[in-house]
C-alpha cells in the first residue's frame, strides 16, 4: 500500500489511514464517506447497510453499496451532518456490523488522519 502523509485537503472517496479517537494506538484503513457540510445516512437492513451521502451543495446524492438491493425493512438508521475539521469514514464491507467506523464511533477528526492511500503494492507477503 503506498500512503501519501501530506494531507492537506482530504476529498470524498479518499481511502484514509487514521489513528481510532478511542484508541491512538490502532490504526485503521476506511473511505471518507463525507466531507464538511455533508449529510449522511446509514440505513440498516437484514442483509446489507447502506450509506447515502448528501453533498452540502445539494449535488446528487451518492449512495454506497450501489450494486446490492436492500431487503425488508430498516430495523436501525444513524444520521449525521460533517463538522468542521471532521469526516465521516465508512468501511467498505456493507455486512452490517461487517465495518467499525463513524456509523459506530462518529466523526473523524481530520487530524488523525496519517495518510491518504495512492495506491498498493503489487508485490509481497
Amino acid at each position: 500500500m503506498s500512503v501519501r502523509t501530506d494531507v492537506k485537503e482530504i476529498r470524498r472517496g479518499d481511502v484514509v489511514v487514521f489513528r481510532l479517537p478511542e484508541d491512538q494506538s490502532k490504526v485503521l484503513c476506511r473511505r471518507v464517506m463525507g466531507v464538511v457540510g455533508d449529510k449522511v445516512v446509514a440505513k440498516y437492513y437484514s442483509n446489507v447497510k447502506t450509506t447515502t451521502t448528501v453533498p452540502k451543495d445539494h449535488s446528487q446524492a451518492i449512495i454506497l453499496p450501489s450494486d446490492v438491493l436492500a431487503k425488508g425493512s430498516v430495523y436501525d438508521e444513524r444520521e449525521a451532518v460533517v463538522e468542521q475539521g471532521k469526516v465521516y469514514v465508512g468501511g467498505d464491507n456493507a455486512v452490517p456490523g461487517g465495518s467499525y467506523d463513524s456509523d459506530e464511533w462518529g466523526l473523524l477528526p481530520a487530524e488523525n488522519v496519517v495518510g491518504v492511500v495512492t495506491g498498493r503494492s503489487s508485490g509481497g507477503s
